[in-house]
């Protein structure tokens, strides 16, 4: 594939800087090729994605940015992160995986991370990052922080849904933005002409979707230059996004430091033919032309980058490999906040109490948390809608105005854009009306935001709570029924909170919106409705990660979380009246992290344990709970431990076919007795079963 033609004239004419582009390029090729040289002694153990031939475009950049300026990026760093102004050494640390790595020596090569001089991080992901460089041009705008961002992406990313969804929303709020689009020609080893139409460019499309767009000959400098600067000029004047993109070239393999023209994707041939135009080349052929007596200079600074370079490869060398002495921390530690004190329990509360529904809770801890701490802001599909996501969002546009903001719908990138948010210091909280649409933005959220922390060293987390709602009954059907919790809480650097209380839903929403990690606070939507006493005008938290107890025993350990337990609560008072069993009933509220601490000690009281899962059983909640305490808790059991969940299949919609779906008190009651070995059965006149099987009380109407 050989496109060398380029159909767009140059718009200004500027004065190259010759020997500062060509000192950077120069550096940036030395650097790479000493990578390639060294790559193949097997220490640099990670993959490993080389720019040589596409130096012109970051080079070329690196000359209009200003202060305050930042970047991301993707696997194919290298030249981006130099030319930013990264720290060579630590770049090179980090390849090796040395502990003095800019990332700690946990990316490797494709995630690179230098805060001081913008290089805000790069990702692996095709795609992946852009939304993140949108977030952070969303958080200058909102913050009033100078600067602009540039997004550096390959051809291929324009093919992945997030660069749609990220950039509907840059053009919608005009942020300040630069979409730097590197057309190498190839992705992996898929030419152009096999993804993309041939009768389309890119700069083209972006055109159409409404970005003011650029395009440049990658080999040619002057081009390269004019164009860019105008991209940058206008994007600094104009405060509106831009887009550009460079034909380039890349020479080596894809992954890796060799030469791949014999895996027929491409021909030798066609190397060597850009090989011809090469940027380093032709930048030198200007010096010697245009500069008298360029000779020596040109010599002097070979000579200084070689021993640069030589020296920083030494020296990372010679470090050594530090092993890990503890489990690396996957959390940044909470901070305490004096304007919410911890509150885990209302009891010998003096303060006076207030009855407010699960619902109002929720919104009364946003209202609180939205005007102590101004970088909180909120935004969901439907936040403003007539209904406010099921009243919990009554009022906050119009406290807060622009802090509470209506969503495209565009899951995985709005969640990418507010991890770029979080990483540039705003506090989000994303909702969405449904667990199942949240599906579409599994990227953003394992990939990104919960292993920020880890992957770039523990040098910044992502303050970012999620909202998820769980349907269930009056027909929610397969997807919307769903309660996915097992899968969240399996992901390491996510805290996952559950309330079944108003009491809790405040507290915990609180606690999750100002932890510095990422939560996923998952509302049941038949707790909406229910009530409990919280302190009036008593702003309060719930610690994440700890227990409560609500009824205490020895007979037997109870433990679940969310609605079903409003079902245990309801199975204790039948049992301690009908069969005077005493029940230690455990609230999780937090399913990661889990309190340990609380479920073993009451085991170790009971020697009994029951589990109710509110999703599906195999791998689920509760088969944790039981495989922990079988290795953890010594104890002779008094009968074998139970789960009770969901039946392990897709729930239907039809009100027939959902009976004996949904998880209620006579079921687990019926269990405690039969594990208890007791003789006296469970009768169903203890429970009050007026409502319909697919609703939790007679005044929840649907069918949303």
């Amino acid at each position: 594939m050989t496109d060398l033609e380029f159909d767009q004239p140059a718009q200004i004419n500027q004065t190259l800087p010759l020997k500062s582009l060509y000192s950077k390029l120069l550096r940036i090729r030395r650097i790479e090729e000493m990578i390639g040289t060294r790559y193949l002694e097997n220490k640099m153990r990670c993959p490993t994605h080389l720019s040589i031939g596409q130096e012109y475009g970051p080079v070329c950049l690196s000359e209009f940015i200003l202060p305050g300026d930042q970047c991301v990026s993707t696997h194919r760093a290298h030249a981006h992160y130099l030319s930013m102004g990264g720290d060579l050494k630590r770049m090179i640390a980090e390849i090796y995986g040395k502990s003095s790595g800019c990332s700690g020596g946990r990316g490797g090569s494709m995630h690179l991370i230098d805060e001081d001089v913008g290089f805000m991080g790069s990702t692996a992901i095709v795609g992946n990052s852009i939304p993140l460089g949108v977030g952070l041009a969303w958080a200058k705008k909102i913050g009033r922080q100078a600067g602009v961002v540039i997004i550096f992406l390959g051809d291929a990313a324009i093919e992945e849904g997030a660069f749609y969804e990220a950039s509907n929303f840059a053009l919608i709020h005009k942020l300040p933005v630069l979409f730097f689009c590197e057309n190498n020609l190839y992705s992996v080893y898929s030419p152009l002409t096999v993804r993309q139409p041939n009768s389309r460019s890119i700069y083209q499309l972006a055109s159409g979707m409404g970005f003011e767009s650029h395009v440049c000959n990658g080999y040619d400098i002057k081009e390269a230059y004019d164009r860019i600067g105008t991209a940058v000029n206008n994007l600094r004047q104009y405060q509106q996004p831009q887009f550009i993109e460079i034909k380039t070239y890349r020479y080596k393999d894809h992954c890796g430091v060799q030469d791949d023209s014999h895996l027929g994707y491409r021909s030798l041939e066609e190397v060597n033919l850009w090989k011809k135009k090469d940027p380093l080349l032709s930048l030198r052929s200007n010096i010697e032309r245009e500069c008298y007596d360029a000779s020596p200079w040109l010599e002097a600074l070979e000579l200084q980058i070689e021993n640069e370079i030589t020296k920083a490869f030494n020296e990372v060398e010679a470090e050594p490999d530090l092993l890990p002495t503890k489990q690396p921390a996957c959390f940044s530690p909470s901070i305490p906040t004096p304007d919410f004190p911890i509150r885990d329990t209302l009891s010998n509360e003096n303060s006076p109490l207030e009855e407010l529904s699960y619902a109002n809770a929720i919104n009364l801890a946003l209202h609180e948390v939205m005007q102590t701490d101004q970088s909180v802001i909120c935004y969901g599909l439907g936040i403003n809608d007539p209904k406010r996501i099921f009243g919990t969002t009554n009022g906050l546009f119009e406290r807060f105005g622009d802090r509470v903001m209506d969503m495209p719908t565009a899951e995985n990138g709005m969640l990418g854009i507010g991890i770029g948010g979080a990483i540039n210091s705003l506090k989000p909280v994303m909702v969405h009306q449904r667990f199942d649409f949240f599906l579409l933005a599994m990227d953003q959220l394992v990939n990104n935001a919960a292993k920020w922390f880890f992957t770039f060293g523990e040098k910044r987390s992502i303050p970012i709570c999620i909202r998820l709602i769980i349907g269930r009954g009056w027909g929610q059907g397969p997807t919307h029924s769903q309660a996915l919790v097992s899968w969240l809480s399996h992901i390491p650097g996510l805290k996952v909170v559950m309330p079944s209380s108003a009491e809790d839903a405040k507290g915990l929403l609180i606690s999750s919106i100002l932890d510095p990690n990422p939560v996923i606070f998952i509302e049941h939507r038949w707790c909406h409705q229910l009530t409990s006493l919280l302190p009036k005008n008593q702003p309060y938290r719930i610690p994440i990660g700890k227990a409560k107890r609500i009824t205490k025993g020895t007979d037997i350990t109870l433990i679940s979380v969310s609605y079903p337990i409003i079902e245990c609560i309801s199975a204790c008072k039948v049992l301690a009246k009908t069969h005077n069993i005493n029940i230690d009933l455990i609230d999780l509220r937090s399913i990661s992290p889990i309190d340990w601490p609380c479920i073993t000690s009451s085991v170790r009281k009971t020697n009994r344990l029951l589990v109710v899962d509110p999703g599906w059983g195999p791998m689920g909640i509760g088969s944790e709970i039981i495989a922990h305490c079988a290795q953890h808790v010594s104890i002779e059991w008094k009968s074998r431990p139970k789960c009770i969940s969901l039946p392990h299949s897709a729930i239907p919609t039809g009100f027939e076919q959902t009976k004996n779906t949904y998880l209620n008190a006579p079921e687990i009651a019926t269990c405690i007795v039969n594990m208890m070995k007791l003789e006296k059965p469970i009768e169903l006149k203890h429970f009050k079963l007026s409502h319909p099987h697919d609703i939790p009380n007679p005044n929840f109407t649907g069918p949303f």
